[in-house]
């Protein structure tokens, strides 16, 4: 990857870009919580992966967009019980 960019905005929760970032911000879009919400439902090895990449991808990011103002809200719920 090269570093000739300002921002970083991954598509998905993987991250494996966080090596190549050397200091450089990136923003992250959470479009839903579904898999926080109902985590019984999901695989728990591909849950687990996903659950712990989007904990540390948020607690890194330097902004975080939300797709709606439920999301906001059902967002900050879950930061605050985590």
């Amino acid at each position: 990857m090269k570093s000739n960019f300002d921002i970083f905005h991954p598509t998905y929760f993987d991250d494996y870009f966080l090596k190549y970032l050397n200091e450089k911000p990136f923003v992250l879009t959470i479009h839903d919580l579904t898999h926080e919400i109902f985590s019984k439902k999901f695989d728990k090895y591909n849950d687990h992966n996903l659950l712990n990449n989007r904990r540390l991808l948020i607690d890194k990011t330097s902004k975080i967009i939300a797709i709606s103002e439920n999301t906001k809200k059902k967002y900050f719920r879950y930061l605050l019980n985590r």
